[in-house]
């Protein structure tokens, strides 16, 4: 088994005081793929931020949350008791980056592309243009852009392919070892989506990265990662490997989830919608958040909300698991 790269512990994160994220927990380890998947506004991107340390002024994080980064195999640090100038100087862009969301929203833009890496570079003390220059110069090559060119573009100038490697080389701009990938091919054709998938791949082995992938893209999650967290209403309800997840799916979000993608050749089996509506975190209903959408909802799911349990080849947090493990 991978020694670990990162562990997040007891992760709570409130909006005022409206909880997003309850005791979230998982592990990624040195050179895999962790995939957290879910509806949109499940909590996935409000666990990268945080981990990132880059949530809105109204987040606030529990008391007995923990981030632990394992640098270089060394001990592990809290990355959530970092001073701030330590974590902005050693740990964010260096050691954890971001690909966020939305290429077309998350480049300026009024400026040209090496202007961003300049802007980037500067933000952690590097000064010579000539060095950013020859850094950005291999890093779009290296995601198959014509750099001489792209440098001297303005984001309008670019396809959302192109913008989308343009984040990809910033974000492996400062040598990082773990990479947080956000909906990554949002947005893009199924050609351009295939292309970038690829190239995360090549990437990935190129550098030694680890990556951690968010996203509701189910097909995406099958061909590229290692293990799966799923996540609903802030909390992980089942983790295991992707073979576990995909062939064997045992927590019923996770097979409504399955069920409602399209199965390539299955032309009998039409999707299958999940009923109801994702979880308000304003007003989560008693037990289980799940149970208004849930076909095998019993009275304990309407009353307690069931603990996430280790059964080997998974975690999972159902009532119908947590009677076996009990018996």
């Amino acid at each position: 088994m991978r020694e670990p790269l990162l562990k997040v512990r007891n992760l709570d994160v409130y909006y005022y005081n409206i909880r997003v994220l309850h005791r979230v927990g998982f592990e990624i380890r040195r050179g895999e793929v962790y995939a957290l998947v879910g509806e949109s506004g499940c909590g996935k991107t409000t666990t990268a931020n945080a981990i990132l340390r880059i949530l809105p002024e109204i987040a606030r994080i529990g008391n007995e949350s923990s981030i632990l980064y394992y640098k270089d195999g060394r001990d592990p640090v809290d990355l959530l008791k970092l001073p701030e100038d330590e974590f902005s100087r050693d740990i964010r862009w260096k050691e954890i980056s971001m690909v966020f969301q939305g290429a077309l929203n998350a480049l300026n833009p009024t400026i040209k592309i090496k202007a961003h890496f300049l802007e980037t570079a500067k933000a952690h003390g590097i000064r010579d243009k000539k060095e950013v220059y020859k850094r950005a110069y291999e890093l779009l090559s290296a995601v198959k852009l014509e750099a001489d060119r792209v440098l001297e573009s303005y984001p309008i100038e670019l396809s959302g392919g192109m913008k989308q490697r343009v984040l990809i080389a910033l974000a492996l701009f400062l040598n990082p070892k773990f990479v947080i990938l956000d909906e990554p091919t949002t947005a893009l054709d199924v050609l351009t989506q295939r292309e970038i998938l690829f190239l995360l791949k090549e990437l990935k082995e190129k550098f030694d990265l680890t990556y951690m992938l968010i996203t509701h893209d189910i097909a995406l999650v099958a061909d590229i990662a290692d293990r799966v967290g799923i996540m609903y209403a802030g909390r992980i309800v089942e983790e295991s490997s992707v073979e576990k997840i995909f062939y064997d799916p045992k927590h019923p979000y996770t097979i409504a989830l399955l069920r409602s993608v399209p199965q390539i050749g299955d032309f009998k089996r039409l999707p299958e919608g999940i009923p109801g509506e994702p979880a308000d975190f304003r007003k989560l209903p008693p037990g289980c958040p799940f149970h208004p959408r849930c076909p095998e909802a019993t009275e304990i799911c309407r009353q307690k909300v069931p603990p996430l349990i280790d059964l080997g080849d998974r975690k999972i947090a159902c009532h119908l698991y947590a009677k076996e493990k009990v018996s």
